[in-house]
């Protein structure tokens, strides 16, 4: 049978907060376009409002970078393409 393990109160006192760091999401010219961004990571939610500066956990910053180098590649592969948008 498996061993329970119990957490100990010094466990507790000790356990580690995550670092935060801070992000802030460049802001959409579209006045219809929503100001804000869910992102979720390790199941604790964050709605980032842009143009404003936050502190996240750095994992979720590492999120957040990943996805502006992908746009920025994405934008300039259409550009390349020289498809423009309707």
């Amino acid at each position: 049978m498996a061993e329970k393990k119990t957490v100990t109160e010094e466990e507790i006192v000790t356990k580690k907060e995550p670092e935060l760091v801070p992000v802030m999401l460049r802001r959409i010219p579209d006045p219809r376009a929503s100001q804000e961004e869910f992102y979720s990571i390790n199941f604790k939610n964050y709605l980032i409002r842009r143009g404003e500066t936050v502190y996240v956990p750095k994992e979720l910053k590492a999120i957040i970078d990943a996805q502006e180098r992908a746009e920025n590649e994405a934008i300039d592969y259409v550009n390349n393409l020289g498809i423009r948008e309707a």
